[in-house]
């Protein structure tokens, strides 16, 4: 979601520079690339490109919060389900959420994903949005405290998920799934949300809990790195303050940049390299 942005946000030209820095990490031998989204995954497949986009299947993506994913590798046709997820408590909360749909001129409810539902008031008053939605989601945690679901707080949403289809819990369930096949030495994790907070704490844990993997005899230090972008890192240990700081990391990281830049003799050959 840190690259899914309004028009006005990320141009064309700067898009397809994130996808070009993407793609190119994501051919190299020995790196992992996965985007996790809280979009469908027809939205994110289209953001991306579209299915005919064949270097997607090179990476991992994940919808819906990671209710939707699939593995680097696997074609864009083929998405897994984290797990099936009781519905009972959709009702109750969307009957909710509409009552401060009436009253909030501007506010509606995104109610096609399967483990959550959201109130978005982004195109409200902003002071009267955000009232109301501080209030709505002080009404759903006290509603909602018997049922299997988290009420979290968006930059101008309210959402009510599935305690077990976050973030979070997608990416234990990829380092988990790398750890039994012989593990990673390095993470980086980027996002710009209080949803990420459960991303950032999970891999926070695992660098704590496993400080070393051993691969061919040897132990190698594992290294995580969590990353904020434009706001203060609460939970990540690092910030970058926009997009076009992520563009240039992410170029940065690419072997082909470094081997280039190694061998470049001008200025000029440099900035031709993005």
């Amino acid at each position: 979601d840190l690259l899914i942005r309004p028009r006005e946000e990320m141009g064309n030209e700067k898009k397809s520079a994130f996808l070009r820095s993407l793609q190119m990490l994501a051919n190299e031998a020995g790196n992992l690339v996965f985007l996790l989204s809280s979009e469908t995954p027809e939205n994110l497949l289209t953001w991306l490109g579209g299915r005919d986009e064949r270097w997607l299947e090179h990476i991992g993506l994940a919808a819906e919060d990671g209710y939707y994913y699939k593995w680097p590798g696997s074609p864009v046709e083929r998405w897994d389900v984290r797990l099936e997820v009781p519905v009972e408590w959709k009702e109750m909360c969307q009957n909710m959420m509409q009552m401060y749909t009436e009253r909030t001129t501007g506010s509606f409810i995104e109610s096609n994903k399967v483990a959550s539902l959201t109130w978005h008031y982004g195109n409200t008053d902003p002071q009267f949005g955000a009232m109301q939605g501080k209030e709505l989601l002080s009404n759903l945690e006290e509603t909602s405290a018997h049922m299997p679901v988290d009420v979290v707080m968006g930059k101008s949403f309210v959402r009510v998920r599935h305690t077990e289809i976050t973030k979070g819990a997608l990416i234990r369930h990829v380092v988990n799934h790398y750890n039994n096949r012989g593990g990673v030495d390095f993470i980086l994790c980027l996002g710009d949300d209080n949803m990420e907070k459960d991303m950032f704490t999970t891999l926070d844990q695992y660098q704590r809990e496993a400080q070393f993997r051993v691969y061919r005899g040897k132990e190698q230090p594992v290294k995580v790195f969590t990353c904020t972008v434009g706001t203060q890192p609460a939970f990540a240990g690092y910030c970058l303050y926009s997009l076009e700081d992520v563009g240039s990391l992410l170029r940065g990281m690419s072997l082909k940049i470094k081997r280039k830049m190694k061998s470049a003799a001008t200025m000029l050959e440099l900035a031709g390299m993005g």
